[in-house]
C-alpha cells in the first residue's frame, strides 16, 4: 500500500466528530486505507433506526447535560464519555473487510496481555469466571465502492452513568423500533490499568500502520480545518437538528397511568416523527371540559416534556379555578416522563 490516512479529533462533541465520520466517508479516496480516532464528551449515542425515549431516560440526560446523538449506522444505543475510545476503519470495497479492523484492535489488545474475542452481535468480549463481558460494540456501513466499520472501546468509563442513562423505565413505552440488547460489561483498564486512550490509540495505529506496511501522517481534527471543507457544515447541521435526533423515531405509544389530584388518569400518546398525533385521556375525573381540552392540546405538540408543560401551562389563563389542578397534573408528568 503506498497512502495510508490517520485522523485524531481533537473535539469532543459528537455530532461533529459523527459529522466528520460522515464527511471523511463521503469525501475519501476509496483506495487509501483509513483510520480514524475520536472521543464524545458524555453522550448516549443510539442507532439510525431507533428510538431515543425507549432506549435512554431522555430527563435524566437533559438534567445532566448529557448529549444525545443519533448515527448513520444501525444497532444499539451505547454510552460515550471521555474514557471511551471510538475508532472508525473505512476502505474501498475491495480492501475492506469487518475482520481487518476487528483484527487490529485485536492485536493492540494483545499488547496489553488481553485476549479479545469476536462475538456473535459484532460485539468484543473478553471471557472471565462468570462468563463473556462485553467491552466493544461496533455497527458498518456500506455506500458503492466503500465501506466502513466503526465501535467503541471501554476504557474506564462511568459504567454507573452508562446504566442510569441506557435503562428505560419498564412497561411505559410500546414502541415498534428495535430495542437494544443489554450486556454485561466491562473496563479494559480492569483487565490492565496501563490501558488508556492515548496508549491505546498509539497501539490501534501501530497495528493500522503493520497490516498495511505504510506509514501514516496523522491529521488532527479541528473545527477550523473542517469549516474550510466543502459539503461539512450540512453534515454537522443536520446530525444535529431536532429531525435527525427525534424525527426519524419510529412510531410508539406511551402511557402515563396514575392517581393524582384530578382523578384516576391514564393518557395515551400515539408518537410519530417525534410528534403527538393524539392523546387519548382515561380518566374517572368530573372535569369533563378540562379533559377535553388537555385531548385536544395533546395532539401536535412536539413529543417531550418540557413541550407537555409548556402546553398545560398554556391552560392556565382559562382554567383558573383548576390551576392547582393543573399544576398537579405537570408535576405527575415530570415524574413519569425523568
Amino acid at each position: 500500500m503506498d497512502k495510508i490516512n490517520l485522523f485524531f479529533s481533537e473535539e469532543f462533541e459528537p455530532w461533529f466528530n459523527l459529522a466528520v465520520e460522515d464527511w471523511i466517508f463521503t469525501e475519501m479516496d476509496p483506495s487509501v486505507p483509513t483510520l480514524f480516532l475520536w472521543r464524545n464528551r458524555d453522550t448516549v449515542v443510539i442507532g439510525r433506526y431507533q428510538n431515543p425515549w425507549t432506549e435512554c431516560r431522555i430527563g435524566e440526560m437533559e438534567k445532566d447535560r448529557v448529549y444525545l446523538a443519533r448515527r448513520q449506522t444501525g444497532g444499539g444505543a451505547v454510552y460515550h464519555d471521555l474514557n471511551n475510545t471510538n475508532f472508525t476503519f473505512l476502505a474501498g470495497l475491495d480492501v475492506y473487510d469487518p475482520s481487518v479492523g476487528f483484527g487490529m484492535i485485536s492485536r493492540a489488545l494483545g499488547r496489553f496481555g488481553v485476549e479479545a474475542q469476536v462475538s456473535g452481535r459484532n460485539d468484543m468480549i473478553v471471557e472471565g469466571e462468570g462468563g463473556p463481558r462485553k467491552f466493544s460494540g461496533s455497527a458498518f456501513r456500506k455506500l458503492n465502492d466503500r465501506a466502513f466499520h466503526h465501535g467503541t472501546l471501554l476504557i474506564n468509563s462511568d459504567l454507573t452513568r452508562l446504566n442510569n442513562y441506557l435503562t428505560p423505565h419498564p412497561g411505559k413505552l410500546e414502541a415498534k423500533g428495535v430495542k437494544s440488547v443489554r450486556s454485561r460489561v466491562i473496563n479494559l483498564a480492569e483487565l490492565n490499568r496501563e490501558i488508556t486512550h492515548d496508549r491505546l490509540c498509539a497501539e490501534i495505529r501501530r497495528e493500522f500502520e503493520e497490516t498495511f506496511r505504510c506509514a501514516a501522517e496523522p491529521t488532527l481534527i479541528t473545527r477550523e480545518l473542517m469549516e474550510g471543507k466543502k459539503g461539512f457544515a450540512p453534515l454537522y447541521e443536520k446530525l444535529k437538528s431536532p429531525e435527525w435526533l427525534y424525527g426519524r423515531t419510529p412510531p410508539f405509544t406511551h402511557r402515563l397511568e396514575g392517581r393524582i389530584d384530578l382523578g384516576q388518569m391514564e393518557i395515551l400518546l400515539d408518537v410519530r416523527e417525534g410528534i403527538i398525533q393524539r392523546g387519548t385521556v382515561y380518566t374517572d375525573s368530573l372535569y369533563s371540559d378540562l379533559i377535553g381540552e388537555l385531548e385536544s392540546l395533546f395532539a401536535g405538540l412536539p413529543y417531550g416534556r418540557d413541550s407537555l408543560l409548556g402546553g398545560i401551562e398554556g391552560l392556565f389563563p382559562r382554567f383558573p379555578d383548576q390551576k392547582g389542578l393543573l399544576q398537579n397534573l405537570s408535576e405527575f408528568i415530570i415524574g413519569e416522563m425523568e
